[in-house]
């Protein structure tokens, strides 16, 4: 069921073409796959209405930050379809940690910085 996220990307004209094969999938039987057909085309078309209030009423700081959210869960899902599942998460675990370390040690490092600069 991950290939019905990607049809999220398609333009606004695909509606038809979604809700067609939404319909051949009910008819042929695959009821969940055109459930989940159905409810992306719903959300195409009403998510955008709901949304875009809202994020015009965030800073840029936040939107910055969304987008920044999105393009790592973009290369996480990516890095699934190219590693496979397990080496994506051991990927992430490891760049999470490194992330984390660089956290834990910038203070000092900018410190040390400031004070090799003090130096005669």
């Amino acid at each position: 069921m991950s290939s019905i996220s990607l049809l999220a990307f398609l333009p606004i004209e695909f509606l038809p073409l979604i809700l067609m094969g939404g319909g051949f999938a009910l008819i042929f039987g695959a009821k969940t796959v055109a459930k989940s057909l159905f409810v992306l085309t719903a959300a195409m078309i009403f998510l955008p209405m709901i949304l875009e209030p809202l994020l015009m009423l965030l800073p840029e700081w936040v939107l910055w930050l969304l987008i920044g959210f999105v393009w790592l869960s973009v290369f996480g899902s990516i890095s699934a379809l190219i590693l496979g599942k397990g080496s994506s998460d051991a990927m992430v675990g490891i760049l999470a940690s490194d992330f984390v370390k660089w956290l834990l040690f910038a203070p000092f490092r900018a410190i040390g910085w400031i004070f090799r600069g003090m130096r005669p």
